[in-house]
């Protein structure tokens, strides 16, 4: 016998193994592993970006107010990080770009300019940023800031940021997603999402439903764990 029929047989054995004990219904853990399985594919779904570059007039780049501004708009979540890319495309300095999200739509915008090529903080206290968040009810703030060498790497520090901005925004029921931009171009590096957004437990009922109906059912919700 064959290395290769061996493992082939190995194979079909274990195979046959797993079906067999996943026939059963689920437990009650299994439901709610089943239930943040279904509560992430929910939330990445939802934060599904456009990737193609965008370009942006030169009046509005030029008019971007160094010291802050907060601008209101109706914009797209799924073209929205594009967006924000293209609005910092070029830029010699680094600077940050706040925007509050509702509904899969963009609400408004915050931008303001960094001292130098390297460093960015946003000129808008916590409980500032909360109220802006809070008075356009928004479910999500997104962070963006450009590198001017056009490295779509975080540094410590912007960790340590999108960190802290996290955990304040969460504890309001509201999402955190931080990027870096460059070129045109940007990179997700950071997201947090609130237990508030798309709660595992309204998942659950679904589930409970198709559990125990047939055992092919618990096999396929069994599958979905994995």
């Amino acid at each position: 016998m064959t290395i290769f029929l061996v493992l082939l047989l190995g194979l079909l054995g274990a195979l046959i193994f797993f079906v067999v004990t996943h026939l059963r219904p689920l437990s009650d853990q299994e439901v709610d592993q089943v239930a943040r399985k279904r509560r992430k594919r929910a939330a990445d779904a939802y934060f599904s970006f456009e990737q193609k570059r965008m370009t942006v007039d030169s009046f509005s780049k030029k008019s971007m107010y160094a010291a802050g501004a907060l601008y209101h708009v109706s914009h797209p979540l799924r073209a929205f990080p594009a967006f924000a890319a293209a609005l910092l495309k070029s830029k010699k300095h680094e600077w940050i770009v706040v925007a509050f999200e509702k509904n899969g739509n963009i609400e408004s915008y915050w931008v303001n300019k960094g001292p130098d090529r390297n460093s960015v903080n946003v000129h808008l206290a916590d409980d500032t940023i909360i109220q802006l968040a809070q008075g356009t009810s928004a479910s999500t703030v997104l962070w963006f800031h450009n590198h001017p060498n056009a490295v779509l790497l975080p540094s410590q520090q912007d960790i340590h940021s999108a960190a802290h901005y996290s955990q304040l925004l969460n504890a309001k029921g509201m999402n955190l997603l931080d990027f870096v931009c460059g070129r045109g171009y940007f990179k997700e590096y950071y997201r947090s999402i609130s237990d508030a957004f798309f709660p595992a437990q309204q998942f659950v009922p679904s589930i409970r439903s198709a559990n125990s109906t047939s055992k092919w059912q618990n096999l396929k919700l069994h599958l979905e764990r994995f």
